[in-house]
């Protein structure tokens, strides 16, 4: 009888541990359902607003087949602002003017001019949209730079600070319309493989909700790397997605997992996204490929699928620095090209440096020998880092026709053919 009054309160205390581990799940169960469900009123909300925005243009006589496109900046109002993960926030956008909005590729971006407080010149950035084209907004999701570990003096990426830290509902942005190349295939039927490298998963969202708009059979596999839980943006979003579209499949990734993040539940797998793991649970590689990340994840996985076998006519990637490939065509190419030297000189910075084929673009070399010069999307589209030519002259990568002013180089895509001043 001692014995059993000495076990009740025992007993008492772990049923109680139960109850309250019981009810901790079911909170966390529910908030979780209600923050997704939140999300889904928000969106609606916004696309309402949308809709109510295309009627008044309709009733002002504007035709909905050609309404929203525009040139040059136009001005957006944020109409609402979310945390995805840390230091990473969406930010969704409708027309000042209250008129229409282009219509966009899912994995096209925007380009931004921000007057940040502080800075004499406007701030261009691109960033990809990460919301379906159907809707009736504009959504980017930035993540913050931090400085680079190596340069701390360097300080973190002024837009994307400005974005998570300062942009605030209800203020003005100006932003260019939809461009961009790094595209879904829609006319295609082979398996979609999206793989995205930290905030990368960006463009891979907008594929993800136009496929979902389109009712498309066709299979999708997302393979998403990310650090830890902290960094894992739309996490509800794509567990959703993934519960009730059975021809769409997430493998997530983390390469540094943290105490709370759970192996089988928050993640499939530790380590890096590779092509090994690809190949091991696609049964072949003809599938249409799409990558985005940062430069060596990029590189990769690029080089590893053509190792592999694997078409390049079928691997888009994103174009922000095209050099982040390193195509086997360009190592090539600059290889050869090392065999010339000659001297590139800024004047504006009074810089003189010898090129010597092994950069990209002279962007990329301005920014080796610590030349700053104004960029946005480094692939030709959004014209930030035009500068005019003093002396000598620049080619450009076959097919590429930039648009920019006589006398001018995009120095994004442009390569010295000889000697060059610049006036940088």
């Amino acid at each position: 009888m001692e014995t059993i009054s000495a076990i009740l309160p025992v007993v008492g205390i772990a049923c109680c541990a139960l109850a309250v581990c019981q009810l901790a799940l079911w909170t966390a169960t529910s908030l979780g359902h209600f923050n997704f469900q939140r999300r889904e009123f928000q969106e609606r909300q916004s696309e309402f607003r949308g809709q109510l925005t295309l009627a008044r243009a309709v009733r002002n006589g504007v035709s909905p087949t050609n309404a929203g496109s525009w040139q040059g900046f136009r001005q957006f109002r944020v109409d609402r602002i979310e945390t995805e993960a840390h230091q990473i926030r969406s930010v969704y956008l409708i027309p000042e003017d209250g008129k229409p909005i282009a219509h966009f590729k899912p994995g096209q971006y925007l380009t931004f001019r921000f007057q940040i407080p502080g800075y004499a010149k406007p701030v261009v950035r691109c960033y990809s949209l990460s919301n379906g084209p159907s809707q009736s907004y504009y959504r980017i999701t930035v993540k913050e730079v931090p400085a680079p570990r190596e340069r701390p003096e360097l300080g973190v990426g002024l837009a994307s600070h400005y974005i998570n830290r300062e942009l605030r509902v209800g203020q003005q942005v100006d932003v260019k319309a939809p461009a961009g190349n790094f595209c879904l295939r829609e006319d295609s039927e082979k398996p979609v493989v999206l793989l995205a490298g930290g905030i990368g998963i960006t463009p891979m969202i907008s594929m993800i909700e136009r496929l979902i708009s389109l009712s498309s059979n066709r299979l999708v596999l997302l393979v998403y790397g990310v650090n830890q839980g902290n960094d894992h943006a739309f996490k509800s979003y794509l567990a959703a997605v993934s519960k009730h579209q059975a021809n769409f499949h997430v493998l997530t990734c983390y390469s540094q997992p943290g105490v709370p993040d759970r192996l089988g539940v928050d993640h499939l797998f530790v380590g890096r996204v590779s092509v090994d793991l690809l190949t091991s649970v696609l049964p072949n590689l003809d599938c249409d490929f799409y990558l985005c990340g940062p430069p060596s994840f990029m590189k990769s996985i690029y080089d590893g699928l053509l190792n592999r076998g694997a078409d390049k006519n079928n691997i888009s990637y994103e174009a922000f620095g095209p050099a982040s490939i390193g195509s086997t065509e360009l190592a090539a190419a600059s290889a050869m090209a090392e065999r010339i030297k000659f001297p590139i000189k800024f004047s504006k910075s009074e810089v003189m440096a010898n090129w010597d084929g092994s950069h990209p673009s002279l962007l990329e070399f301005a920014k080796t020998n610590d030349v700053v010069i104004d960029s946005g999307c480094r692939a030709g589209s959004c014209g930030s880092c035009c500068t005019a030519i003093l002396s000598g002259s620049v080619e450009y990568p076959a097919g590429q026709t930039p648009s920019c002013p006589k006398g001018h180089c995009l120095m994004c895509l442009a390569r010295p053919q000889g000697p060059l001043e610049l006036d940088a």
